[in-house]
This record gives C-alpha cells, sequence and structure tokens, in this order.
C-alpha cells in the first residue's frame, strides 16, 4: 500500500490524532450513525456517539495516551469497500502491548469511514 492511498492516509491521521491526544480527528475517521460497529475486549460498542463516548472516557482517564502505531498486515478494497487487517503496538520502552486489529470500510461522500473496528 502507499502512502498516497486514500486509507493508508486515513489510517496515518486516526494515529497521529491518537498520539496528539485529539479526540475528534481520531473520531473523524469513523463512520457517522448507528450502524459503526466497535468491538474492544470483547465488548460490542454500537454507534458513532457511544464509540464516540468510550473512547473520551479512555482518553480522560489516562494520565498520558500510550503511543500508538500501526502496522497494516493485509488489505482487501474495490471501489466502496476495504477490509484490512493490521498489527497495532500501544505503548514504549519495555511497556507495550501489542494486538490484532481488522477493520471494514466505506466509501462515504468520497471519503473512506470505519464502519467495523474489531480491535
Amino acid at each position: 500500500m502507499i502512502k498516497e492511498d486514500p486509507i493508508y492516509a486515513l489510517l496515518a491521521d486516526m494515529t497521529e490524532a491518537w498520539n496528539s491526544c485529539d479526540l475528534d480527528r481520531f473520531m473523524s475517521g469513523y463512520a457517522p450513525g448507528s450502524d459503526t460497529l466497535l468491538l474492544v475486549s470483547g465488548k460490542e460498542i454500537h454507534g458513532f456517539d457511544a464509540i464516540y463516548a468510550h473512547y473520551k472516557k479512555l482518553f480522560e482517564s489516562l494520565p498520558e495516551m500510550p503511543h500508538l502505531s500501526v502496522e497494516i498486515l493485509s488489505a482487501e478494497s474495490n471501489h466502496d469497500t476495504a477490509r484490512f487487517e493490521l498489527r497495532f503496538t500501544l505503548g514504549s520502552d519495555g511497556k507495550s502491548f501489542t494486538g490484532l486489529s481488522v477493520i471494514t470500510l466505506i466509501k462515504l461522500d468520497n471519503r473512506w469511514l470505519i464502519v467495523k473496528d474489531y480491535s
């Protein structure tokens, strides 16, 4: 995947937003509406507003956000949907957590947005 690809750019921007504690910018990568789904730590969170509330609570609860890095493991896309498998690492200095994530994106109003995030 090349850096000029709009999905790569979205993921890079969301990672940068996380690392700068910019919740609104981070959430701009998720599709608005009630159909958007986040599955994290075995918990299903339905809808943009609920996902926003989940991340807001997380952002506010940590004195410092752990550094996020993302590696794309595989990608499949056509002109209006995409599926990416990612490896993410949170933290640094030997205190890190690595996990896998699968995201599904749709093209909405000429922008790629996450509709399903299994982290």
